[in-house]
């Protein structure tokens, strides 16, 4: 009947104006729903419907204009209209939702983790990555390095060693240049704040006096450094204080300007504090001094120490200052030779953006929004196939609004409508998720802020929900509709009518369940590739965790100290440490203690390198000639347990007035005397010359995990003692006692000196090893979120399969089929879909796992066991999926089954 009036309304109208003329109609029978019932409202809509359609026939016959409305509320016009006909969608859509809660909060919670997983990695992306970096006009700031000779090392790349400045070499480049506004060198230095209760152990960075304005960045209070301290070495000692050191220290207190400290045992003028937030270029310092505070003998030497960042001036290019910085390095090697002759060197400028985080950082960081993208696709096909399998309980709505002329656009807006709301919702849970993941995010920052460098630091301390991040979120819960409902409200839209109404248990289901069954296949293959992603990072740990480190650090604490330079000349730091080492010995439960000026993993103390020169002749210059250097004490290679691999090791005797001896690594014996006894040959380093090597000890990685150890030569404290370090020491017991201990031993020789970088070795090992740490974790975790909803989209399919099904299993099982074949039916089917998405996945994963290349460590990307560990996971999950609704398919009644059809 209502076919027969569609089609008499068409005729009498017109095509166009009978679908107004409909669409008018289906608001109204929106209304009459809400307000009076859909029973009432289906027999209304019925009358009115073959009413307008004779109506429209007499019309026609008349040749006069278009029938009188339907009875009933009037039907505005125009904008009015629109707005009232969403609104009534929206309310249509919040009550169905309202009926139907437990499907409404699985939704919620499932796009909530999706939504909240991207937004805040995209956070990070955003502080890491995107966000200026927080000084004025960022764009235009950028680092000059030094480039050392090809003779000397290339970066893997093949690209030229980047090396820091010496003063005079800096000074000529900065009366030269013509492409900046300011330039100015910074360097990272640590300082003991001595005066109050307690010493204190601050970061700082020694900078010269445009440092400030060429960061574009002004005092909170008083003033930056005056001009001419920048070249005239001692010509006075001032300070500028971070806001959170004046804050912690010193309460806030602003009567602090003019204020004498004492750094390191030398006073020091107040004359200003930095605004919160600020946390300069070099690992967040506490305090600033000028560049006059350095030792005069250090400006006017060739030690290269010195960071520089440079503000380019307006109109000039990136590449104008690329091509005059190298005419300027060549200059400058000209003016400042090389004393080793190893080659030409070079300078070169690269923008400050570039250096606020590690390539592998960049590389991880950007996996990481990969992945929640992934994790944020696959809530979107759960609940997608959530939303097709509740359209089967709606078919006769569905196909009654059809019937009686509503459009199959107007349909789909209203299903677009509800996946709206639900986006929304979770777009506000998922907001909720990502203040959790930024917090995890600032604290990871926090808890390996000795890892990272000061750019890196200042971004990650950065990471937060803002404007940006608000946006991109909003972005999502726009988009995330389109993902969720398109697919399933045209799936809607093409019922057969004349099943649904009648009630067919199969009304429009066979391609529903093949379209729920790729959503499930979509969701194996996204999982099974985030999993093979994570298998291979876990694959990774557990090498980086079984790597041989040279040394054991079971057991071990290491406490850091730092003598003041102007209280403790060359015997007084020897006398100081071999005391303090005496007493920690004597210690109950300390086993054995050492000194070092660096212990493996350590951040800070890797600036002992020197270019070694053998047998009183320079190494030939297209070798590696840089080594590391490290000044320990006699007992260390017992102590660490670094095996001894030929000749002998430091003893008592080995002290200043006897021959210079020195023992070497065995990778130094390999690269510099391969195939040769090394021990008894001479070797030279800078500022220790003519030394007879006396050892060889294994190889100890002190830097990275995951590259071979790098070549060391040692040296005794004995002969050249140090006046910073580690103390070194074996325990057993708990590790506070200890520190107390230790802590009070040191109060008694001087009670102004604080310790600091308190670790035990293992945790050292950890953090050598946090940024795998992390990309592991987070990518588990996305990895397991999108499993667990993929294991809950095969029981979804299965179960409604069985329910769609059950007159057939009925049907099957009266003529003769048993319990297990009906069983293997409804596994096979679940096998059939894990295996469908295992191998997209498969090739999915092929593709993608290239992108972790950089952060896998002796696991190849393609490893076939962890491919093969993920395709028995998949299986035993899709296993586990069908067993309830297999069990509940064998069980099924043939009677009850025939006669609930």
């Amino acid at each position: 009947m209502n076919r027969l009036a569609g089609k008499l309304l068409r005729w009498g109208l017109g095509e166009l104006d009978a679908r107004v003329f409909l669409s008018e109609l289906d608001e109204l029978y929106a209304h009459k729903v809400e307000t009076d019932g859909k029973v009432a409202a289906n027999r209304w809509i019925r009358t009115e419907t073959v009413r307008a359609g004779l109506r429209a026939v007499a019309a026609r016959l008349r040749r006069t204009p278009r029938p009188a409305r339907p009875t009933g509320r009037s039907i505005p016009r125009g904008r009015t209209l629109v707005m009232q006909s969403v609104l009534q969608d929206m309310r249509y859509a919040a009550r169905t939702l309202r009926r139907r809660p437990v499907f409404a909060a699985m939704s919620i919670l499932t796009l909530g983790l999706g939504i909240g997983s991207t937004t805040a990695i995209f956070s990070a992306v955003n502080s890491t990555l995107l966000r200026p970096l927080p000084f004025e006009e960022p764009a235009r700031l950028m680092r000059v390095s030094l480039l050392l000779p090809r003779s000397v090392g290339t970066n893997p790349d093949g690209t030229r060693l980047q090396m820091v400045w010496s003063y005079r070499k800096y000074q000529l480049l900065r009366e030269s240049q013509s492409v900046f506004d300011g330039m100015s060198t910074y360097f990272r230095q640590q300082y003991n704040l001595t005066g109050g209760d307690q010493p204190e152990r601050l970061s700082g960075e020694v900078v010269g006096t445009s440092y400030f304005p060429v960061l574009g960045i002004h005092p909170e209070l008083g003033r930056g450094f005056m001009p001419e301290g920048d070249v005239t070495p001692g010509a006075g000692h001032e300070v500028v204080l971070s806001h959170g050191l004046w804050v912690r220290r010193f309460g806030a207190d602003p009567e602090i300007l003019g204020r004498t400290i004492h750094l390191d045992g030398t006073p020091h003028t107040v004359v200003g504090v930095m605004p919160s937030g600020f946390n300069g270029l070099r690992g967040a310092p506490e305090v600033w001094v000028p560049t006059s505070t350095v030792r005069s003998q250090v400006l006017r030497s060739h030690s290269h120490q010195f960071h520089v960042v440079a503000r380019l001036k307006s109109g000039f290019t990136y590449e104008q200052a690329v091509v005059e910085m190298r005419l300027l390095g060549e200059h400058v090697d000209e003016v400042f030779p090389d004393p080793q002759a190893s080659g030409s060197w070079s300078a070169t400028a690269r923008p400050l953006d570039e250096y606020r985080v590690t390539k592998t950082m960049r590389t991880s960081v950007l996996i990481l929004f990969c992945a929640a993208g992934l994790v944020l696709l696959t809530a979107c096909v759960n609940v997608a196939g959530l939303v097709l399998g509740r359209s089967v309980t709606r078919r006769r709505e569905i196909a009654t609004r059809l019937a009686v002329g509503s459009s199959r656009q107007r349909l789909v807006r209203q299903l677009l409508t509800e996946n709206l709301i639900l986006s929304i919702l979770g777009g506000v849970t998922g907001v909720a998720f990502a203040l959790v993941g930024v917090t995890y995010f600032n604290g990871l920052g926090a808890a390996n802020r000795f890892n990272m460098s000061g750019l890196e630091r200042t971004a990650f301390s950065s990471i937060h929900i803002d404007v940006t991040t608000l946006l991109f979120c909003m972005a999502i819960v726009t988009v995330t509709p389109l993902l969720v409902g398109l697919l399933p409200a045209f799936s809607s839209s093409r019922l057969s009518l004349v099943d649904a109404i009648k009630g067919g248990a199969s009304a429009g289901t066979p391609h529903r369940a093949k379209t729920r069954a790729a959503l499930v296949i979509a969701q194996v293959a996204i999982a099974f590739t985030l999993l093979v992603g994570s298998g291979l990072l876990i694959r990774t740990m557990s090498r980086l965790t079984a790597t041989e480190l040279g040394f054991q650090p079971a057991t071990m604490l290491t406490v850091r100290f730092e003598l003041p330079r102007s209280l403790y000349d060359r015997p007084a730091r020897q006398a100081f440490f071999a005391q303090l080492l005496e007493r920690v010995r004597a210690l109950p439960e300390v086993r054995a203690a050492t000194f070092s000026n660096c212990v493996p993993f350590a951040v800070g103390c890797r600036n002992t390198a020197a270019v070694l020169s053998r047998d009183g002749r320079d190494t030939e210059p297209s070798e590696d000639r840089i080594v590391g250097v490290n000044f320990v004490s006699p007992e260390y290679f017992d102590v660490l347990r670094v095996p001894v691999l030929a000749g002998r090791v430091f003893t008592t005797l080995d002290r200043q007035g006897s021959p210079r001896v020195a023992v070497i690594s065995r990778a130094t014996a390999r690269q510099f005397w391969p195939g040769e006894d090394a021990v008894g040959k001479s070797l030279s380093l800078r500022g220790f010359d003519g030394a007879t090597v006396i050892g060889v000890v294994g190889d100890v990685r002190y830097d990275n995990i995951e590259e071979l150890p790098r070549p060391n030569v040692y040296i005794s404290t004995s002969q050249s003692p140090r006046r910073e370090g580690f103390i070194l020491a074996r325990i057993s017991g708990e590790l506070a006692p200890h520190l107390s201990a230790i802590r009070e031993i040191v109060h008694g020789m001087d009670s102004s000196l604080p310790m600091f970088d308190i670790r035990t070795m293992h945790g050292r090992v950890d953090d050598a090893i946090w940024r795998t740490r992390f990309s592991t974790l987070l990518i588990s975790l996305f990895a397991s979120m999108t499993l667990l909803l993929s294991a809950i989209g095969i029981y979804g399919v299965l179960a409604y399969s069985v329910e769609r099904k059950a007159r057939d299993i009925g049907v099957m099982m009266a003529l003769g089929a048993t319990r297990t074949v009906v069983l293997k039916g409804v596994v096979g089917r679940a096998l059939l879909m894990a295996t469908a998405g295992i191998a997209l996945g498969i090739i999915a994963a092929m593709t993608a796992t290239r992108l972790l290349a950089a952060l896998l460590y002796e696991t190849s990307s393609h490893d076939p066991l962890t491919f093969g560990a993920v395709v028995f996971v998949f299986i035993t999950v899709a296993l586990s999926a069908s067993y309830f609704p297999a069990r509940r398919a064998s069980r099924l009644n043939p009677v009850d089954a025939l006669q609930a059809e």
